[in-house]
């Protein structure tokens, strides 16, 4: 997984699923080291990155070895790295 930052969110995307980098004001970005677990949109799918499960309004209860628990309301699902396409966060920071 990559991090990447877009108009004071960030997010983390698929390195397998991807078919470019675009890199822009390079000097201006803020590293961040770890999956947090807060309020979020994940993207998963088997195949490629388009398609798929779309976790709308959930947030990431654990970051496992295998992958991370995702909760949407009282639903939980688990997804491994190779299933996420993109972990996008609601919160700016």
């Amino acid at each position: 997984m990559i991090c990447f930052e877009k108009k004071g969110r960030y997010g983390w995307f698929n390195l397998d699923k991807s078919m470019g980098i675009l890199v822009k004001k390079e000097e201006e970005y803020i590293m961040h080291n770890e999956i947090d677990c807060k309020a979020c949109t994940v993207y998963a799918n088997k195949g490629t990155y388009f398609g798929g499960m779309t976790y709308a309004f959930s947030s990431i209860a654990s970051v496992k070895e295998t992958g991370i628990e995702v909760h949407t309301g009282e639903f939980t699902a688990e997804l491994s790295w190779e299933e996420l396409s993109v972990i996008l966060y609601r919160d700016k920071f």
